[in-house]
């Protein structure tokens, strides 16, 4: 008869402790879980951030910077002049240009009683067609650098951007590019009307159509100087770095930030569970800190989840889904509220 070998209860507890305690800790995981999402499910108070919107001013073409007037934490209204761009060879194209104009206008004064002026409006017609779709070319060119360069900087290794976003800016950069071929045409198109115009004129109308070319150059490259101002794009507060004079840049390289000052928008970040029970629309409380609690309305969900920002998640890095709320109240950049989702 074989006996049996006994097991004592401390051996048969050594050999089933790794499954206990993994157990255990599955069950602490799924309780936890259940805990925040209960937390951030129910109703009551979430505490949102204030959005901050900054542009970025960058070079519509590469060139020096001759001129800064930003200083650092400055207030400055729309449209100021912050800084002045030049291309090499930009000012003496320009003198010369001027000079062009000059010497055509003093050989037309002396012709005066020879030369017909039966093509003077055709011509004049057609030069101011061309001066302002080579104006409008120079700016679609900057803004497709910039956009290109806005692309580069989204699709870098390492940057925490949404894919959306990212293919966002990948269509607005084809849009561009088609928009800057179609005003590529339009340009040759008006330079051949131009020059068709120059041509039905007779030998007499040689000095005014000279001068009229001359003018064109010397606006065109005055619309390209006036371009290669850096102006601001809305009121706010100029970021803490500037470009210094004689430093040279490259098309579209950000050069100055502009801060808005304020705020009417405030991102909750929520448990997905709960962020899809949320609707797009919906008005809800927001509750400024000192201040009387103002309406809001969900303005997007998503589309995808985020790492909550360390102002409003100290702790450790989490992920959760942002929810975006726009309010009536005008907010400081970076403020936390109170929202009641």
């Amino acid at each position: 008869m074989v006996a049996k070998r006994r097991v004592s209860f401390q051996r048969r507890l050594s050999l089933y402790s790794g499954p206990i305690a993994l157990g255990a800790v599955w069950l602490t995981a799924v309780a936890a879980i259940g805990v925040i999402l209960r937390i951030q499910s129910s109703s009551g108070t979430t505490t949102a951030l204030a959005i901050t919107r900054t542009h970025a001013l960058r070079a519509p073409e590469s060139g020096w910077v001759v001129e800064v007037s930003a200083q650092p934490g400055a207030a400055v209204e729309a449209g100021t002049v912050l800084a002045r761009l030049e291309a090499p060879g930009m000012a003496q194209d320009l003198i010369a240009a001027e000079a062009a104009v000059r010497a055509a206008e003093e050989a037309l004064a002396m012709d005066e009683a020879d030369r017909t002026r039966v093509y003077a409006k055709e011509v004049e017609a057609a030069r101011r067609a061309l001066l302002d779709a080579q104006v409008l070319l120079t700016r679609e060119q900057g803004t497709l650098n910039a956009a290109e360069a806005e692309l580069e900087r989204l699709s870098t290794p390492g940057a925490e951007v949404t894919g959306a976003l990212v293919e966002q800016q990948r269509a607005l950069v084809r849009t561009q590019t088609e928009t800057l071929k179609t005003r590529e045409g339009q340009v040759s198109a008006l330079e051949e009307a131009f020059r068709a115009a120059r041509s039905r004129a007779n030998i007499a109308y040689s000095g005014e159509a000279a001068l009229a070319e001359a003018v064109a150059r010397r606006d065109a490259l005055r619309a390209r100087m006036s371009a290669s101002e850096l102006r601001a794009t809305t009121a706010g507060v100029v970021g803490p770095l500037v470009p210094t004079a004689g430093e040279w840049t490259v098309a579209g390289s950000p050069l100055i930030t502009i801060t808005e000052p304020f705020s009417n928008e405030v991102v909750a970040y929520v448990a997905v569970p709960y962020a899809r029970r949320l609707a797009v629309g919906t008005v809800v409380e927001v509750a400024p800190e000192g201040g009387s609690p103002v309406s809001g309305t969900i303005a997007q969900i998503g589309p995808a989840v985020e790492l909550v920002p360390e102002q409003l998640h100290p702790a450790a890095p989490t992920w959760s889904m942002p929810v975006h709320v726009t309010t009536t109240a005008m907010l400081a950049p970076g403020e936390t509220v109170g929202v009641g989702l």
